[in-house]
Parts: C-alpha cells; structure tokens; sequence
C-alpha cells in the first residue's frame, strides 16, 4: 500500500508543476513551501553533522549522547511521515490552543505520525526556515522517543518535555552547521518580510497591496496627464491601469496549490494513516480493518483516476497492477463484513 502512497503523491506534485503551482512559479502559500523546504533540510542535516561537529561546535556530552541515540530515528521519522496537515482557516486553530498556550504544531507519539501546522500563529511568529527545521526535529521528537509501559499520556509528556528541549538546543547548533556547509539559496527572512507585506496567510493580497495598487495606480496617471509627448503619456497610463490589476493577479496567481483532487487525497491518506496507528493498539478489531480497506481501495481509486490521465512509460502494466490490488481489497472488505455481520 505504501508504494501506492507514494505513487498517488508523486502523480499530483507532477500535476501541480505543470499548472504552474511550483514552488518558483509563485503557486501556494510560502508558509507551504517553507516547511517543507525544512523538513528536506531537517533529514539532510541529521545526515550530515556528525556527533564529532557538534563538539566542535560546543555541544556537551549530555547533548553529543542524545544525539547519538536519536539522529538515525528522527531522520527516517521525517522521511516516512505523510505530508503535512496544513491550517490556516481561523476554525481550526482552536485545536492548537492548550492550556500552556498556543502551539504551532500538533502531533501524536506515534512513529511516522501526521504532523498539523498552525499556519497562522507561525505567521504571526514570522517562523523562519531556520526555525521551522528545528520544529520538526522537536515534533519528530515526539514520535521516536520510547513510551514505558502504563505510562499516560500526561506522565509521558511531563517526561519527554526535558529530553525535547535537549534535543532543540541540539537542533540549533546543527542547523547553524548544515547552513554553514550549505547555505539557503536565498535567504528566509527576505522571502517572509515580501510575503507577509502582499500576502495574507491564505494566499491573498493584504490590505497594504490594495492600498499601495491603488495609490500607486493613481499618482502615475495624474503624472501622465502633466506629460506633453502623446506616446509617453500613453504608456505611463498602461503602466497605471497594471498596477491596479497586481492585486487581482497575484490573488489568481497564488490561489492554493492543493487542487480538489489533491485535497481529497490528503485527507484519504491522513484517515488512513490514522486507522493504521488506532490497530497498533488494537489489531484484531474488525471495523478499524474494515475502515482501513475501504479508505485504501479509495486511495488507489484516486492514484489509478490520476494516473489514467498522465503519459508514462509502462502505464498500462501499472494501472493493470492497481486494478489487481483493487479486487483483492475488495474481496477482504467482503471477507471482513461478513465477519462483522455474523
């Protein structure tokens, strides 16, 4: 199934691209782009800065054996998580405020579990790529650190909370070696500063664009009137008349780079991915397998819809395989309702 995943993923990123949804064509939310841009810095940071770097770079013994321990579990945890549950409608941030404040990730202490941001309380903490990395290395954290047996969940956190703030305190040092070997292509806080200034957290154009547009829009065409030559004046007008249309242009532009499609298969994989953490605890329950078969014969549904419209090469065997598998889940799904109904 998780090939099936993955190929499902790679079918809308490779739509996306080609509707202009790329990350340097200007398509979605630069928070989007930015997290997930650190997640890739995150694993390849894990795999670069040795234990012995991090004593170079001042790191204790304490922090050289936790790292130790964990680089190889966080970075094979942030390669296997499934793609982030992006938030940003003013609804879903109640889920994010808990009794200590409110957070900017939520997660579960699961391995390879799902990861939410609160795209807009990191907006207000205008998060850095920097930040952003050591984040995840905390999230990523809380799946790979080991649960004792009967231990709550409050006990649990109560006790990881010291070993987290460890291993962020670890997180900076690396990163400041990784970016130092490897430096961004551009830098964060100039990409964040423009984005915050035009955009709004959704893709929109903020209220200092529409006035800047329209103020702009304006003085350049009473300038125009003043002009004497007929040709400048000319052009000084269609130059105001674009200015007024930026707004409207960036708002097109930038519209969310999860089409429908896109959308409803990230919920299908993060339901399932859900339903799999839920029979870990409790693998002999028939309506959680049943629930997962039904969300996985929808998840090749939807990666086989996809790839019936793409051009590659061995498509046609693919899509046979895809069908296979489809039949056999469905022949379980009966399997498993008789069981259930009997």
């Amino acid at each position: 199934m998780k090939k099936y995943l993955v190929i499902g993923m790679l079918l809308f990123l490779t739509a996306q691209v080609y509707a202009g949804g790329g990350h340097v064509e200007g398509g979605g939310d630069y928070l989007k782009i930015l997290f997930r841009e650190a997640k890739e810095r995150a694993i390849a940071t894990l795999k670069t800065v040795t234990p012995e770097m991090l004593s170079q770079a001042g790191a204790n013994p304490d922090e050289i054996d936790l790292y130790t321990k964990y680089w190889e579990a966080l970075a094979h945890d942030l390669e296997i998580i499934p793609p982030f549950i992006f938030c940003k409608e003013k609804y879903e941030r109640t889920q994010f405020l808990k009794s200590d404040g409110e957070k900017t990730a939520l997660t579960v202490h699961w391995p390879g579990a799902a990861i939410k941001i609160n795209l807009i309380r990191c907006n207000e903490l205008e998060i850095t790529l920097a930040g952003a990395q050591i984040l995840l290395w905390r999230e990523a954290g809380r799946h790979v650190l080991e649960r004792r047996d009967q231990e709550s969940e409050e006990e649990f956190m109560m006790r990881v909370e010291p070993t987290l703030d460890a291993l962020e305190d670890i997180a900076v040092k690396a990163t400041q070696i990784y970016d130092g070997l490897h430096p961004p292509q551009a830098p964060p806080w100039v990409l964040s500063m423009v984005k915050r200034v035009v955009m709004t957290p959704s893709g929109q154009p903020t209220l200092t664009l529409l006035i800047g547009s329209v103020s702009g829009g304006f003085l350049l065409w009473i300038s125009a009137d003043r002009v004497a030559p007929g040709y400048l004046k000319f052009f000084m007008k269609v130059g105001a008349v674009l200015v007024w249309t930026v707004p409207i242009s960036l708002g097109v532009a930038s519209a969310d780079e999860e089409t429908i499609d896109e959308k409803i298969y990230l919920d299908l994989v993060s339901q399932h991915h859900e339903k799999e953490v839920a029979l870990i605890q409790d693998p002999q329950n028939l309506m959680l397998q049943s629930d997962r078969i039904c969300l996985e014969i929808q998840i090749l549904k939807t990666t086989l819809y996809k790839l019936e419209k793409c051009d590659l090469e061995n498509k046609e065997l693919l899509i046979q395989k895809i069908q296979g598998d489809l039949e056999s889940l469905k022949n379980r799904y009966n399997t498993i309702q008789k069981q259930l109904h009997s």
